[in-house]
């Protein structure tokens, strides 16, 4: 099972080299028996607001993981937070 997501990753055109490094390299080490993984994805941010693009919420969930604090975890409301700080609403005016 694993070898076959795996090699979706490897074949995906949705992620930089290093970003296929880094997550090939994690789902060969990841123990589902001694081990867990929350997984947020771009349908997660887009669920917020549905104006953004796949590229857009990507870049949600990368600052997300960049900046969130260790102590929390990552939460609906960090991923609203940043949307908000990334990409602020814009009001029309009629």
């Amino acid at each position: 099972m694993m070898q076959k997501i795996i090699s979706k990753v490897e074949q995906s055109n949705d992620f930089s080299q290093v970003e296929k490094l880094i997550a090939c390299a994690t789902l060969r080490t990841f123990n589902p028996t001694r081990q867990i993984a929350i997984i947020w994805d771009i349908s997660d941010v887009q669920e917020l607001r549905s104006d953004l693009d796949d590229e857009q919420a990507m870049r949600v969930l990368r600052e997300v993981d960049d900046m969130h604090d260790a102590d929390y975890g990552i939460t609906w409301e960090t991923i609203d937070k940043c949307i908000q700080r990334l990409y602020p609403p814009v009001w029309n005016k009629e």
